[in-house]
């Protein structure tokens, strides 16, 4: 268990099906998710966020936000600027930058966007002071990550969980900034992997933080990105992320865009992209890949072992009750589909 199972074939689902008209609009931009880093809540707008951030959490600073992400450190650095937004909550009245002194609005927070992505571009990095906080920004570049240092070590690390030996982040000295915080996302992951509770969500929830602003640097992160994104059932930036390498979660991507209907061509995998996957993941990924391909008996088992009233992680309980919609669609039992639809709350896997 745990390493990607390749499928050799490109059966066709040998069911024939009635015709049954639903609307799923579905955007390939990927979409961003705004995680707490107080709390692990999810929103999925900036506003909303810091919004409860204010009213939820007891802010003694200024926040600032590089790319979505909320950074405490006093350095990070990015590939380009895609948003840089300040949250003073109060704690300031003027923010400092290389290029001038602003003030926020009558919100306590400012949009820097478009002139921090000026100064990173022109300068390669630059200073921003919030109150007592100081940040510098700077612009790596992909060459920085050098594939032929990296590979190995997350190979080592992948080894290490299978064996059921812990990993640490002791990382070769002649390794570059950039390569290490690259593969601190890696370390997160292999980590929630064995985790349990907060502390796996919060490892998830980093590890896709940090590798998505190095997307798409390697073909191991995308993975890594594909996994996180189908456990807490983001399917846009799943079918994004799709669109970059294709894998077994193209037969899951397939699953969430055509459903029951959906037919598949032979699937190109890179043997060398294959990545650990926690055991229950695995299986749910599985069991969409045999649906897909028609192997219903395999489907059917695996269902069987799950009682669906006593699944406590919602995020799975909804994955289970698509792939429950969808087998009842293709034995015509639409009544059944709905009724199992009008029972997910993931608002990306909902049909309309």
């Amino acid at each position: 268990m745990g390493y990607a199972k390749y499928f050799e074939d490109n059966q066709e689902i040998m069911l024939s099906r009635t015709e049954h008209k639903r609307n799923f609009n579905v955007s390939h931009v990927p979409v961003q998710h705004f995680v707490c880093p107080y709390c692990n809540l999810v929103e999925y707008s900036q506003e909303k966020l810091f919004e409860h951030i204010k009213n939820e959490h007891n802010i003694t600073h200024p926040v600032i936000v590089v790319n979505g992400k909320v950074v405490n450190e006093a350095e990070c650095s990015v590939a380009q600027i895609e948003s840089l937004n300040i949250f003073t909550y109060g704690f300031a009245d003027i923010i400092f930058l290389d290029d001038g002194v602003y003030s926020p609005t009558a919100s306590e927070s400012i949009d820097l966007t478009v002139k921090a992505k000026k100064l990173l571009d022109i300068n390669g990095s630059f200073e921003i002071s919030v109150g007592e906080k100081n940040l510098c920004i700077k612009k790596y570049s992909v060459k920085e990550v050098r594939d032929e240092r990296i590979t190995p070590i997350i190979r080592e690390w992948e080894k290490a969980i299978v064996e059921g030996i812990m990993i640490t982040m002791n990382l070769p000295s002649d390794l570059n900034e950039i390569e290490k915080e690259y593969l601190k996302g890696f370390y997160n992951y292999f980590l929630a992997c064995i985790s349990d509770g907060d502390d796996k969500k919060q490892r998830y929830y980093e590890a896709y933080t940090i590798l998505q602003e190095f997307n798409p640097i390697n073909s191991l992160g995308i993975c890594v990105l594909k996994v996180i994104a189908f456990k807490f059932n983001w399917i846009n930036s799943l079918l994004h992320l799709c669109e970059m390498a294709h894998d077994e979660f193209n037969a899951v991507c397939s699953f969430y865009m055509d459903g029951y209907k959906g037919k598949l061509d032979a699937i190109i995998i890179d043997y060398q992209n294959s990545l650990y996957i926690e055991d229950s993941i695995r299986e749910h990924v599985d069991a969409i890949s045999n649906f897909m391909f028609g192997n219903y008996v395999d489907v059917e088992s695996y269902l069987s072992e799950i009682n669906l009233e006593e699944v406590v992680d919602r995020n799975f309980k909804d994955r289970l009750l698509v792939l429950l919609r969808e087998t009842s669609y293709a034995s015509n039992n639409f009544r059944r589909a709905r009724q199992y639809n009008d029972r997910i709350l993931s608002p990306e896997l909902i049909r309309k």
